[in-house]
């Protein structure tokens, strides 16, 4: 096998990462890639998860993960979850997609009105791309999480996606 398929996963420091979310920015933090074979990619993510919870101080102690494989769009509104934040990775198919508050209404997104988005403005996850979402309630930005969806299907395709929440 190539040396770079035998590359463990390193994720950046939980500190590291709080630092991001403590600028402000409203973009998805990108983790890094999903290339390493073999590894427990969910595992890994799990205790990472846990290990932020720790540094943001959210007095959580556990995860759900889940790995499914989705044959629609199963998200197809513009959305902030209801957590402090998610951790995301497409294995198969289009990834994730997003938009940044600078490009976007709001309200209107609030509001769930599609004309909030131009279609200029959304972004997408690559595939493989390990992406940590905040939510409505992360520490430093509260209420405003990322925007984001399940891109359209493709014609024939699925995706196979992998969360991680902390609980």
């Amino acid at each position: 096998m190539p040396a770079m398929m035998l590359q463990r996963l390193v994720l950046p420091t939980p500190a590291a990462v709080k630092a991001c979310l403590a600028d402000g920015t409203d973009h998805p933090v990108s983790l890094g890639l999903a290339l390493a074979a073999g590894e427990d990619l969910a595992g890994r993510l799990s205790e990472w998860v846990l290990a932020l919870a720790r540094e943001l101080d959210l007095g959580l102690g556990g995860v759900r993960v889940s790995q499914a494989r989705h044959p629609d769009q199963q998200c197809p509104r513009f959305h902030v979850d209801t957590l402090p934040f998610r951790v995301i990775v497409t294995l198969a198919g289009p990834g994730t997609q997003w938009v940044s508050d600078a490009e976007v209404d709001r309200e209107a997104l609030v509001a769930e009105e599609a004309c909030g988005v131009p279609a200029d403005a959304v972004r997408a996850l690559a595939r493989g791309e390990i992406a940590l979402l905040p939510g409505k309630t992360c520490p430093f930005r509260v209420g405003r999480g990322t925007f984001h969806r399940s891109p359209p299907p493709l014609p024939g395709q699925s995706r196979l996606v992998l969360t991680v929440d902390p609980t």
